[in-house]
């Protein structure tokens, strides 16, 4: 009885340690934007209580492929695209980029809509919070655009410390928009 106890727990655990943040799936709508499958309304009031007057540092970016799921690979690795980090006021982002020769950092003003997640500003063409706790912020953002082919992607952030948001302003050079 005791080794089928044991056994149990160590196949419930091996169950509990296989399921992870990489395997939420994405439904395409009609028009190819990527639909969480669990999105819920993250309201205005959380999204400036966890997201508002932080730093964001991008810990992963996957494309999100044709079936739906986050591919392993990292976009940057196959597309030379460089990531972005994020910095949110109540009505501006300040982003943080390296773009190959330069670190430099952009503000945008930028509105948030609670009926759909989004981030809407002129700066990007589409930027959804699909996710967002007090320290990790999951979003899909449209990387990529031509006649034939729309490319979006799920990014993991992670909140960052003052520390290192003073190290952000200090060593991306500004670009006035």
């Amino acid at each position: 009885m005791r080794k089928l106890f044991l056994f149990s727990l160590l196949a419930l655990l091996g169950l509990a340690s296989s399921c992870s943040d990489d395997d939420y799936y994405y439904e395409h709508a009609d028009d190819g934007r990527p639909e969480y499958e669990y999105l819920t309304t993250i309201p205005a009031e959380q999204f400036a209580n966890q997201a508002v007057d932080y730093g964001w540092r991008r810990i992963e970016t996957r494309i999100i492929n044709e079936e739906g799921y986050a591919d392993d690979y990292e976009y940057h690795k196959a597309s030379g695209l460089f990531p972005s980090h994020y910095y949110f006021s109540e009505d501006s982002v300040t982003q943080f980029t390296y773009n190959g020769t330069d670190s430099i950092r952009r503000r945008f003003a930028y509105t948030y809509d609670e009926r759909t997640n989004m981030l809407n500003s002129g700066a990007w063409k589409y930027m959804q919070v699909s996710r967002l706790t007090p320290l990790k912020m999951w979003m899909v953002e449209k990387l990529y655009e031509d006649d034939r082919h729309v490319f979006f992607a799920e990014t993991t952030y992670e909140r960052i410390l003052p520390f290192d948001m003073y190290d952000y302003w200090n060593n991306f050079k500004p670009i006035d928009q």
